[in-house]
């Protein structure tokens, strides 16, 4: 085969000692075609001068071949072997290429990520060999790049003029690539705000993200923020975990997944406000993880690489670049007045594109600007003055962008919703007009939301700049109010046990913790804050989320009771929804006093017929009906549904509800047949304006079966169990506690048709779902228990029965008292261990310490 015009050799094969043979195989294929090759094993002299060899080489051949492996790029003579010759290339008019052959389980990186390579790992065959071989040496396009099959979260674009910071990204790559596959590593990228952390980041992920089996980016200012973010990553491996009311289960499917995976998983948590902030979401194994934080000690919890300002020879270029001019010495007086910080770099760059001004003029008005920087602000001068100039620029084109920027500061950095600069505020071509005249100086962008509705991002030292503005001019508290006001009327109020309510709630998530954040900075207590607060917490109460929405719910009876008076029906309502999540938690003792304190302000002020008032004393009721106080939770309940069937009617949700507990209490009393007329009522009215599968319809089909049951209708409560648990994995999940009692209940009527085999393992999924869920000292939780331990009593597993029952026992005793029914059960099945393992004294004896009389009523 003849050679190009000017070429010595076709090829120069550029390998490690490590592939000596695979060197020797490929020059004999490719000689064998006829192609003149130069390899470094025959063709340099023993003991001539290497470094010349290698320069002739270079120069000589057309083509690389590269036998990549693990320690290939890490050579400082392979390294620049190729990184001299892809300059050579640039040169070439395309006439010169690098082709890549792989000879180990290790993947091309950073320039060499690029090219398309030839495999022969795992291959055993010489002719299939050979025929890769000579594939590689023609271009053809045998392998790509293995891109991740999971790419997203909330990464940011990439940035088009990203310039230098080389260095950081080659010893990001070095520590990944010398850690396994399987090995856990973190690395923190750390510096001041206004660095390009993020940005840094992001190139990174350019460089080495197609190594991955998957790419995820989270936003880490907020535990519930990275509890979203792993629950999308959930939901991209599992669609059907999207309607899993969980959260939390969810986030924790996520990072099972990660730690089963074969190729490593790349996380990145962006903006990590201390090293004890991501501990709960990093994987076991099977994950590198990047992070970025203004932490710079993370005491050996990772690897730390500081970012600081940029070379100057690197600021100057970017400068140019971002600015689209060519004026070296202009460039590197403007980028040592903004101390080469890459956020003022950038604002800069990107006014003096739209404005048309020579760097020394934007120099020029920096002056006056430097000296007016806020002392306190969390950015220096030099961003203070880009920023002011830039927003000026804005406000030039469009009056109304300093309003939308106002706004914009108050709610979280990321994917703000359009919507929340609703029409009411500004009209839609006022937007427009404002927004395209943010974007045009960068201090906001595009970033729509993973629906794909449009949504805009900016950086927080923006937001941060803005704020201190609204501060300067005597607006922050005003402005924040109004977006407060604004989120509230967006979220949807019927989160707790509405799935559908859930996606929008996600979106609105982050933005309403932040106007919670700014609102507590500066004192505020507005009535907007309070709906806010109410329904950001009955949603995380819907997801199982207890303690954070403890934390809203409080807030929410804060914020009413400031802006409304303690005297007030909002801060009773806000009380109510507080109530109710405490007695979800078992600390009814701390509900009672709220509720009775609520009603009896709603009855002062109402009067006793009001539907609010009577959806108080449903609560109530609902609440002393779990502290056996059923007397009173009856006529609570009987007077609720009278006064919703006259201002509601008997088919309103909110009596259906009512319906339901009445059912509860009769049931517990041994009134059956009034409590299934009732039980009936409830679902036939739940179904007519809900649907059968809502999740509180499908609660009362688990009662309705639980009833059954009690009648001796095992058959019939069988068949409708199953049809709950169906119901229950589609609408809720399968890590929901409701999805656990429907199987505890079907596994009771198992029990109850000696079907052992099938009940016990229903009990123990139940169980090990509420130890994740509400914990193992939780009173269902001890129920579930003290159902498997009757079963195992009768399959004759009494030492087992004993200490399952035992732990029972001791939860039940300690969360609801010595009294209560659930107790005495779960004394019961203790002594009939005790009986089974012939300790009868003992049985006797505990049997009389927990006995009532009456006590032969089913309680399952």
């Amino acid at each position: 085969m003849q050679n190009a015009t000017g070429y010595s050799f076709e090829f120069l094969v550029s390998r490690r000692g490590t592939v000596g043979a695979v060197a020797a195989e490929v020059a004999a294929v490719l000689e064998g075609e006829g192609y003149r090759v130069v390899v470094q094993d025959y063709d340099f002299k023993h003991g001539g001068d290497f470094v010349a060899d290698i320069h002739d080489a270079l120069i000589s051949a057309r083509n690389l071949f590269v036998l990549h492996t693990a320690d290939y790029d890490q050579n400082i003579w392979t390294r620049k072997e190729f990184t001299n010759f892809f300059a050579l290339i640039a040169a070439s008019g395309g006439e010169r290429r690098v082709c890549v052959l792989r000879c180990d389980e290790s993947v091309p990186r950073g320039i060499l990520a690029t090219t398309v390579f030839g495999d022969i790992v795992g291959v055993s065959d010489q002719e299939e060999r050979r025929r890769i071989i000579l594939a590689v040496a023609r271009g053809d396009a045998l392998r790509q790049r293995r891109e991740p099959t999971i790419f997203g979260g909330s990464m940011p674009p990439r940035n088009p003029n990203f310039t230098g910071r080389q260095s950081i990204i080659a010893r990001v790559e070095k520590l990944f690539s010398a850690a396994g596959d399987s090995q856990l590593i973190s690395v923190a990228v750390c510096g001041l705000g206004g660095m390009g952390k993020t940005t840094v980041v992001r190139a990174c992920i350019d460089a080495i993200g197609p190594d991955y089996a998957g790419v995820w980016w989270a936003n880490a200012q907020t535990r519930q923020g990275l509890v979203s973010a792993f629950a999308a990553l959930a939901v991209r491996y599992d669609p059907q975990l999207e309607s899993e009311r969980d959260l939390e289960q969810v986030m924790r499917a996520a990072l099972a997944r990660i730690e089963r995976s074969e190729r490593p998983f790349l996380l990145v948590f962006d903006n990590v406000e201390s090293p004890q902030a991501v501990d709960e979401f990093l994987p076991a194994r099977g994950a590198h993880v990047l992070i970025t934080s203004r932490w710079s000690d993370w005491a050996g919890r990772c690897h730390e690489i500081s970012v600081d300002s940029l070379p100057e020879d690197e600021a100057i270029a970017f400068l140019q670049a971002r600015a689209g001019r060519k004026d070296e010495a202009g460039a590197r007086n403007l980028a040592q007045a903004l101390g080469c910080l890459p956020l003022a770099l950038d604002h800069a760059g990107a006014f003096l594109r739209s404005a048309m001004l020579s760097f020394d003029a934007y120099g020029r008005s920096l002056e006056k600007f430097l000296s007016k920087a806020p002392r306190d602000a969390p950015y220096p001068a030099s961003v203070a003055a880009t920023f002011t100039l830039a927003m000026e620029s804005a406000v030039r084109e469009c009056g109304a962008a300093e309003m939308v920027l106002g706004h914009l500061a108050f709610f979280a950095a990321d994917r703000i919703p359009l919507d929340l600069l609703p029409t009411f505020l500004i009209s839609e071509d006022e937007r427009a007009d404002a927004i395209t005249a943010l974007i045009s100086v960068s201090l906001v962008r595009g970033d729509p939301l993973p629906s794909e509705e449009p949504a805009l991002s900016l950086h927080r030292l923006v937001q941060a700049a803005a704020r201190a503005r609204l501060a300067a001019q005597g607006r922050a508290q005003t402005v924040l109010a109004q977006a407060a006001t604004i989120a509230a009327e967006l979220l949807p109020d019927d989160a707790y046990d509405e799935p559908k309510s859930w996606p929008r709630c996600d979106e609105l998530f982050a933005h309403s913790a932040a106007i919670r954040m700014h609102a507590r900075a500066l004192d505020m207590k507005t009535p907007g804050l309070a709906i806010l607060c109410d329904r950001i917490g009955k949603f995380l109460h819907g997801r199982g989320m207890f303690a954070a929405a403890e934390e809203y719910f409080r807030d929410a009876v804060s914020f009413a009771e400031a802006a409304h008076g303690a005297s007030s029906l909002e801060l009773a309502r806000a009380v109510n929804d507080l109530a109710n999540l405490l007695q979800a938690m078992a600390r009814r003792s701390e509900a009672e006093p709220l509720l009775r304190n609520a009603l009896s302000l709603q009855e002062e002020r109402l009067g006793r017929d009001d539907p609010g008032c009577a959806r108080t004393m449903t609560s109530l009721a609902w609440l002393l009906h779990g502290m056996q106080k059923t007397d009173e939770a009856e006529r609570l309940l009987r007077e609720a549904i009278a006064s919703g069937e006259r201002k509601l009617g008997r088919s309103h949700p909110d009596v259906a509800v009512r319906l339901n507990n009445l059912a509860l209490v009769l049931q517990s009393l041994d009134r059956i047949d009034e409590a299934e007329g009732l039980l009936r009522d409830a679902i036939a009215a739940g179904e007519a304006t809900q649907g059968r599968n809502h999740p509180l319809v499908v609660t009362r089909l688990n009662n309705l079966a639980s009833l059954l049951r009690d009648k001796g209708k095992l058959a019939e409560a069988e068949t409708l169990f199953r049809e709950v648990i169906e119901l229950s994995a589609q609408t809720l999940g399968r890590e929901h506690p409701d999805f656990a009692v429907a199987l505890n209940n079907l596994g009771n009527v198992l029990r109850d048709r000696r079907q052992y085999e099938e009940a016990e393992p229903l009990y123990r999924e139940a169980i090990a779902i509420l130890n994740i869920k509400v914990g193992r000292r939780h009173p269902l939780t001890a129920r579930l228990d003290r159902n498997l331990a009757v079963l195992l009593v009768a399959t004759g597993r009494a030492e087992e029965a004993l200490r399952t029952a035992e732990q029972a026992l001791s939860v039940h005793e300690e969360m609801l008292g010595q009294s209560h029914h659930w107790t005495r059960d779960s004394a019961n099945v203790c002594a009939d261990s005790l009986a089974s393992l012939d300790r009868r004294d003992e049985a006797a004896a505990l049997r009389s310490t927990y006995e009532r009389p009456g006590d032969d009523k089913k309680t399952d």
